[in-house]
């Protein structure tokens, strides 16, 4: 077998290997996917009564998912960073308290 031929080889191999994991890792994400969204979601959690979120996190789909769940969760939450809006505004009533 000359150079080309073995390169040739070489390359239907690896094509067939990368093919064969694509399809693995197709299926695997697939999976993931799906137990995601099985237990994602606070609709999952019937009696849910109090959530408490620490650290920074989107609100706002926490919030809408707390409105449409049938018992209206307390939110508590503790984010990591103090957004420029709540620092101003904790600033200003301060300042006017005083």
């Amino acid at each position: 077998m000359d150079a080309q031929g073995a390169l040739d080889s070489l390359l239907g191999h690896l094509t067939s290997v990368l093919i064969n994991e694509a399809q693995l890792l197709g299926r695997i994400r697939g999976d993931v996917e799906f137990i995601k969204e099985a237990i994602s979601g606070l609709d999952n959690l019937p009696k849910l009564k109090k959530l408490e979120l620490y650290g920074d996190c989107n609100l706002d789909q926490v919030k809408t998912a707390i409105d449409d769940h049938p018992n209206y969760p307390v939110l508590k939450h503790k984010p990591r960073h103090q957004s420029q809006e709540d620092r101003t505004s904790a600033a200003t009533s301060s300042s006017s308290a005083a």
